[in-house]
Parts: C-alpha cells; structure tokens; sequence
C-alpha cells in the first residue's frame, strides 16, 4: 500500500472521535446555548425598552428643570443604545447557529421575497 494513503487512513481513524464530538458540540450549541442566549437578549431588551420609556416619562415630568432634563436624555440615550445593541446581538447569534448548524435560523419572508 502507498505510504501516503496509510498515514492518510492513519490520520482519518485517529480524526473519527473529534468529528463525532462536533456533531455532539453542535447538537449541544443549539439544543443548550441558542435558547438560552436567546432568552437573555430578550430579557435584555426589555429592560432596555424600560430604561427607555422610563427616560421619556422623566423628560415629560422634569416640568424645565435642566439637571432632571439633562438626566432623563441620558436615559433615554441608553435605552436607545441598549435596544439597537441587543438587536445587533440577536443577529450574531442567529448567524453563528446558521453558521455551525445551517437551516436551523428561519427567516419570515418580506415583501420583495413574497
């Protein structure tokens, strides 16, 4: 038998295990890892929206204080910023199982796709 077709058999056996274990890492990632990301972000949102809506009710009710007005921006600056920042997040975590695990992500269909 040709010396490279037996390290190449050699380096297959000894690969089998590994490849098996990526198939239980990926079963695992999805199964374990995607809900629970996915619960957080959505926890995570939510709190943002408040911080939000909790921005905007202080903006109304500063009544022209400044210091509150200035205070109340900076709220709503950070809900902002918390809501696109987990939205981001949620679109790397639907492209990294799409990555390890493809047609696993749905997507509904727009109207140009309809």
């Amino acid at each position: 038998m040709n010396k490279a077709l037996k390290y190449s058999l050699r380096a297959l056996l000894l690969a089998s295990p590994t490849l098996a274990y990526a198939a239980t890492l990926n079963t695992y990632f999805t199964n374990t890892i995607k809900p629970f990301l996915s619960l957080l972000v959505n926890i995570l949102i939510a709190v943002a929206v408040f911080v939000l809506i909790l921005g905007i009710f202080s903006y109304i009710t500063a009544a022209g204080d400044e210091e509150k007005m200035k205070s109340a921006r900076s709220y709503i600056l950070y809900g902002v910023i918390g809501v696109a920042l987990m939205i981001l997040i949620r679109g790397f975590i639907d492209i990294a199982v799409n990555t390890i695990s493809p047609g696993l992500v749905t997507t509904t269909p727009t109207a140009a796709g309809l």
